[in-house]
């Protein structure tokens, strides 16, 4: 990832091109004529419904730890990045939402933490958030308020930029039963996620696995085609100026805060890196 011989790719000439302008939250435009070379995500959902195993589905590998169990196996947050069929895929997994331990407000501050760890990795942002359910269950009230809790993470702007992926299909045809829900809020999540639903099959053959990937990557190069711009950090900032107001304890507004600190001098870090390549 990151430029090579010097050159700066067009996403970090803009980045750089806008730099009085870090805390205006704009998204940063981008056009997609074929396939993106390099895809940026993020991985969230609840405790157990199998986003490392997705994660390594995507990685080709057993990079990250994964098993069925109602324990959290992620327990900090993991990224990993390889090239496959001629695109660099750079994914974040995150521990789980709902490990039973921890407030909704405490969840929000470890989430902005752990994506800080990586934000000059992501940057100038990412291209698509996938929200992990399992097409077992019911959509829950569990769920909708991890919906909301992405949300005050990132901004309402960041369903733009989501894909709902099922784990224990047997079939696409699981995912047609389940976009003709009559549960009110589920169908609320479909409008505002464009219907961007996909599947991932019980017991997949490593062909089968492939092919997955190839048609998650078309999901997403169709999703920055129609929408033509990137999740900004930026964008991020705002989120968490936002959330800060509404977080009820002291100690953790003061965690956001530092946070913010911390992201404004990464900024600063990703210029004068710009800088010396260029």
């Amino acid at each position: 990832m990151g430029n090579t011989g010097g050159k700066l790719s067009p996403a970090d000439r803009e980045f750089q091109g806008n730099r009085s302008g870090w805390n205006k939250a704009q998204k940063m435009k981008i056009k997609v004529d074929g396939s993106l070379k390099e895809i940026r995500m993020i991985v969230v959902g609840k405790m157990g419904v199998g986003k490392s195993a997705f994660c390594n589905i995507l990685l080709g590998s057993a990079r990250f730890r994964s098993q069925d169990s109602w324990s959290p196996v992620t327990t900090n947050v993991q990224a990993g990045c390889v090239d496959r069929g001629n695109r660099n895929i750079f994914v974040i997994d995150t521990p789980g939402f709902r490990d039973g331990e921890k407030t909704s407000d405490q969840e929000i501050v470890e989430m902005a933490g752990h994506i800080c760890e990586h934000f000059l990795r992501i940057s100038p942002g990412f291209h698509c958030i996938v929200l992990m359910l399992n097409a077992d269950e019911r959509f829950s009230r569990e769920d909708k308020e991890i919906i909301d809790d992405v949300k005050k993470v990132f901004g309402n702007d960041v369903m733009d930029h989501m894909i709902l992926v099922f784990t224990r299909c047997t079939s696409d045809d699981d995912l047609s039963k389940l976009t003709k829900t009559t549960d009110p809020d589920f169908k609320k999540l479909l409008e505002e996620v464009k219907g961007r639903v996909f599947a991932i099959f019980r017991d997949c053959a490593d062909y089968e696995k492939q092919e997955r990937v190839n048609s998650f990557c078309k999901m997403v190069d169709d999703l920055c085609k129609d929408i033509g711009a990137l999740y900004t950090n930026e964008m991020l900032l705002e989120a968490w100026r936002v959330v800060e107001s509404e977080i009820k304890t002291p100690q953790d507004r003061l965690k956001i805060k530092d946070l913010q600190k911390k992201i404004d001098s990464l900024h600063l870090v990703r210029y004068f890196l710009n800088l010396f390549r260029s």
